[in-house]
This record gives structure tokens, sequence and C-alpha cells, in this order.
């Protein structure tokens, strides 16, 4: 795979779509207005123009996994616990089981965390943050799987360390969920077919599904009502009465109401101390639409 650059594009290369690889994933693009994507992969759904897309959700049976025997060539060995082979081709596996439990499930698939990250969470090296070149799968005898780091030298000691896997952040994306499982990372601004390449738009304006009314200038954030839509996010504005009880201090937030006919209306209210918790803002809207229909907002997300 080429090394991620920086792209300056054409303004129809934003609608094509490859069956294969032809940058590296992440790699950005920017067209003479001003937008800005990243180089991605479907899952193995079809993506619809038009919806916010999420990244996969991680495997809990690859967090805080020790890595095992003696590294060589950047390659390390991480346990898995107990799985069956992760060579074969279908992609309904199950998260892998911890070794406490005899059910055994599918392990990863060779390539499936290729430009992924590993971070070590505890031990030596706590804290460090590698890319990984490639991945083997699941290997069924040994419960182990081998990844090469791209990074030299490994700093970190072997049997005595464990370390979280997490695949490539633009690879496998589907439409988010409502509300979304993992971090919504871009809008999709073509029907992209199953495991199809994709320019992935992050910033500047598009079209994106509506859910309830929106209002110029006001911030958005993902649906947690409709898969793939935004909405007005919940905002909320610090107290300014300095008290530092946070139970006592007073603040504003941007809430969703419900209205007869028209759902999603928002509204400024009072509350205190942690009485609502923000959105993780994706933009602001610039022309709003009506539920249901396509609103044109301005994407500003840090990936």
């Amino acid at each position: 795979m080429t090394k991620q650059t920086n792209v300056r594009g054409d303004p129809q290369a934003v609608f094509a779509t490859t069956a294969g690889p032809t940058y590296a994933f992440g790699t950005r693009m920017h067209v003479p207005d001003g937008r800005v994507f990243r180089r991605s992969q479907a899952a193995g759904t079809a993506l619809v123009a038009g919806r916010t897309a999420q990244t996969t959700v991680p495997d809990v049976g690859l967090r805080a996994r020790l890595v095992r025997g003696s590294p060589k060539n950047n390659e390390v060995a991480v346990e898995l616990g107990k799985v069956v082979s992760g060579t074969g081709t279908a992609r309904n596996r199950g998260e892998i089981q911890p070794q406490t439990n005899a059910v055994a499930a599918r392990g990863p698939f060779a390539g499936e965390y290729d430009e992924g990250m590993l971070y070590v969470v505890s031990g030596s090296g706590a804290g460090h943050v590698y890319r990984i070149r490639t991945a083997e799968g699941a290997d069924s005898t040994t419960n182990q799987m081998k990844v090469i780091i791209d990074s030299s030298p490994i700093s970190f000691t072997i049997d005595s360390t464990r370390v979280t896997l997490y695949k490539n952040f633009f690879k496998s994306l589907v439409i988010a969920a409502a509300p979304p499982s993992a971090p919504v990372i871009g809008v999709s601004p073509v029907a992209v077919p199953i495991n199809n390449h994709f320019w992935l738009q992050v910033q500047g304006a598009a079209a994106v599904l509506q859910e309830g009314g929106l209002q110029t200038n006001l911030p958005i954030a993902a649906s947690s009502d409709a898969q793939g839509a935004v909405r007005h996010a919940v905002v909320v504005i610090p107290p300014l009465s300095g008290d530092p009880n946070p139970h006592h201090a007073r603040s504003v937030a941007v809430v969703n109401t419900i209205h007869p006919g028209d759902r999603g209306q928002s509204r400024l209210t009072p509350v205190t101390g942690m009485g609502v918790v923000p959105q993780l803002t994706l933009g602001y809207v610039i022309d709003p639409g009506y539920d249901g229909a396509q609103a044109l907002v301005h994407l500003d997300i840090e990936v």
C-alpha cells in the first residue's frame, strides 16, 4: 500500500468508488471548493449517499491482551484467548471469547487489522501507540495472532505487557447507528457498494439526512433516533456565577423538545451541574430542510 498523501482532487472524483484500494486509508483529498475527504472503505453492507458513517465497533476480545514470544523483525504475537481459525472468508464472526469461556468464536481474519493501531495499555511502554503494518489471521493452535509493527525499535517487554488492537479508522465503515455505537467520522457523498473504497467527506458543505427541525448556524450532532441522520446538538453553555460547586452552578443548554407535528425542535433551558450531557458536534447548519429530507450542513470533523 502506498503512503498516505494529500491529494488535490477534481470535484467529480468524490463520486468515484473502486473495488480495490487506490490510496492508503485516511489519505486526504481536497477539492477547489474547500471540501475535504478521506480515503475509506465500506464494510459488508452498502452505504447510502448523504448519511453519516461510523467507524467499526472495537472487538472487546482484542482489548488488554498479553503479547508473547521474542520480538524479531518487529513481529509480536498477541494472545487472543480461545479462538477458531481466522483464515476463512465469512465475515459474520462473533467477538473473541476470554480463555475462561469454553465457547470458541472465530478470530480475526488475515489482513483485517492491516494499517490499524496497537496501543500499549499497561506494563512496559504503556502509553505508546504503534501502527500495524500487517496482521495475520487468528491461529487456532496457538490462540495467538501475529502482528508486524511499523516502527523500530519496539519499546516494550514481551510477556509482561498488555496491548489493545484497533482497526484502521477508515476501514469497514457503516451507516451510523442511532445512537452511534462507534465514533462518527464523516458523511458518504455517494452510494458505496459493499466493501468498495471511496472518498468520505469530513469537512465543508455536505448534504446529509435531517432528523427533526434544524435552524441555520446552530451546531449539529449524530441523531440518536434515525440512522445516518443529524439533528441539533445538545450544547451546554457554562455557568457565569463562578460557583465551584457544580450542583449549585446554573448553566444553559440547547436541548431537543417535542412539538406536535414537528418533532426535534430545540430550545434553551436552564440546567444544574451535570443535568445535561453535551454531544460531540459534527459541524453546523447552512441551509435547513425538513424532517426526512437532506439538509445542507458544514462539516468540521477532526479525524
